[in-house]
């Protein structure tokens, strides 16, 4: 494969973004991103939507609850393909995702960068470090 076909597939290929919401609207969005991706045929390119969060066990008022903490209020991280093999955006998703209700707007508002595999890897092995279990606030 030549350096430029490669170069392409991996422009192409789906990456990690970070969207902006509005204050506590990331399950909103989320809803909403899951219901409609598959109703509008985006599903070939958004592929996950994640909200970051753990659930931390606490007492109220005598009684065992849980809640749940986010760790990056205020956004969600979107596993998708956002550029064509030219490195120019695809129109559909990138509208339907910022149109989305909710949505203020993509990190790096009109040219957004994908998440480096480090900064997914650190917030993927938080949510899987809670996952399954409640911890004590």
């Amino acid at each position: 494969m030549s350096g430029e076909v490669m170069q392409e597939a991996v422009h192409y290929a789906p990456k990690w973004y970070a969207v902006r919401t509005g204050t506590n609207q990331e399950g909103k969005v989320k809803a909403y991103l899951d219901h409609f991706v598959p109703k509008e045929g985006l599903a070939d390119y958004i592929l996950e939507v994640l909200i970051p969060s753990k659930t931390v066990m606490e007492f109220k008022n005598g009684k065992k609850v849980e809640q749940v903490f986010k760790f990056y209020p205020g956004y969600v991280f979107i596993y998708m393909r956002l550029y064509d093999e030219q490195g120019q955006v695809l129109q559909k998703p990138w509208d339907f995702v910022r149109n989305a209700h909710g949505v203020s707007g993509f990190l790096g508002r009109e040219r957004p960068r994908a998440m480096t595999q480090k900064e997914i890897d650190i917030i993927l092995e938080s949510v899987k470090s809670s996952e399954g279990r409640a911890l004590p606030k």
